[in-house]
């Protein structure tokens, strides 16, 4: 008889103190043998006191105490590394978990899934913050925030960092989550390598987490946080996709970057008169416009961080195409990949630099009718609102030249106008 596989809980922490009873508690609750499972607090450094308050507390707990803070991807690595466990689940420390977390999710790797995801409730638990993943044509992951159909597990893109379940040996074996990443979107860029390496990824509805979201990000830089998102999707993008994919996705996505960036500061030209908006806005005192210098300085980090680290990337990428099994075409099919560019769509040229790209680089080709089709009519929606616009004003201008052409001060400046020339003014 074959006994239940052993776990290692791995609760990353840095200055969390004030979510860890709640969450430690929901895990030591859990509907699984504890013998089977062990509760590991990997800290970073932390200086609230979190280290003191678990030993003290929950004398069953094991510690990482790790030196300096590694960030969320080296500080889960280090913890895999130290483990001995069948199977490792990462979770944050801004959870409660249900009694049932673990249960449901062993079983689907256990049924064939090479990695579990847990499905994230918002911390009142009455919205879906995620049950399963997605990834656009552009390498940002993007949360599924629908409630699920049903609780039959299903296959995804990714799991969210937030509750993976996976074989500690597979983990390992892909490179564990990216360190260069530090934070955010590493969960992504795991997700796309098991994807490309032949790995399932489920998303269990079952095995539900309520999450906080941030509990301790907030104490991380706002600038160096959106920064990472921009930048983090370029790595991934370098790192898993095939040549012929790069070469059209890569440059797309740089060019929409800039294109941000010009957005942000508020020029929509290249002219005097348009570059002079910005340097309202550097001279600005208001909340709004020193959001958008944030974000024209977070697009810029990004894609300096970007092209600091792309050397890096090349290894890595060789690693994983070398071991490739599945193609991107077989990924956009199979996942109904799409053009959607997140939340930083605004209204301005970007839509028609869009459709200027997919012509540009054949992106359409790639990219399944079905998921491309809605994003293009978006976009051609608003290049026909924009003629419509033109049309309308063009229909006002030539009315309005009829009636100056019909008033009596129009036939006033003719008569003057041919008089004029007959007396030789020109």
């Amino acid at each position: 008889m074959n006994q239940t596989p052993t776990v290692s809980i791995l609760i990353l922490n840095y200055n969390g103190l004030r979510w860890l009873k709640d969450c430690i508690e929901s895990l030591s609750a859990l509907d699984y043998p504890a013998e089977r499972a062990q509760i590991i607090l990997a800290d970073n450094a932390s200086t609230d006191g979190s280290v003191d308050f678990v030993q003290k507390t929950f004398p069953h707990v094991k510690i990482l105490a790790f030196d300096k803070n590694l960030g969320f991807a080296a500080g889960n690595n280090r913890a895999v590394e130290q483990v001995d466990s069948e199977y490792i689940l990462t979770i944050n420390n801004d959870t409660i978990s249900s009694p049932d977390l673990l249960g449901p999710m062993m079983d689907a790797c256990q049924s064939g899934a090479a990695c579990a995801a847990a499905h994230n409730l918002s911390w009142d638990g009455q919205k879906t913050v995620y049950c399963g993943g997605r990834i656009n044509f552009f390498g940002t992951g993007l949360n599924v925030e629908a409630p699920p159909d049903s609780d039959v597990p299903f296959e995804t893109r990714f799991a969210c960092g937030c509750g993976t379940l996976m074989p500690r040996e597979l983990f390992l074996e892909v490179g564990g989550y990216d360190e260069d990443f530090y934070m955010y979107q590493e969960d992504v860029d795991l997700g796309w390598r098991l994807n490309v390496l032949g790995h399932k990824i489920v998303a269990v509805p079952k095995a539900t987490i309520r999450h906080y979201e941030g509990g301790t990000t907030h104490q991380t830089p706002t600038l160096f946080q959106k920064s990472v998102s921009i930048r983090n999707p370029m790595l991934a993008m370098v790192k898993n996709y095939e040549q012929d994919t790069l070469q059209k996705a890569l440059p797309s996505l740089l060019l929409l970057t800039m294109n941000r960036v010009m957005v942000h500061m508020g020029v929509e030209g290249y002219d005097e008169q348009s570059l002079q908006v910005f340097e309202q806005k550097l001279a600005a005192d208001n909340e709004t416009d020193r959001a958008e210098l944030v974000m024209t300085m977070a697009n810029l980090a990004g894609l300096h961080g970007f092209l600091s680290l792309l050397s890096k990337m090349m290894p890595k990428r060789q690693r994983i195409q070398s071991r490739r099994t599945v193609s991107d075409a077989e990924i956009f099919e199979k996942f109904h990949v799409d053009l959607d560019y997140g939340s930083y769509r605004v209204e301005t040229n970007r839509g028609v630099t869009l459709l200027q790209l997919l012509e540009h680089f054949n992106i359409a080709n790639l990219l399944e009718p079905s998921a491309l089709d809605a994003e293009v009519l978006q976009y051609v929606g608003l290049l026909d609102m924009r003629i419509a616009k033109l049309s309308s004003a063009l229909q006002r201008s030539q009315l309005e030249l009829k009636a100056l052409q019909n008033s009596r001060s129009w036939r006033w400046l003719s008569k003057l106008h041919s008089l004029t020339r007959r007396l030789g003014f020109r």
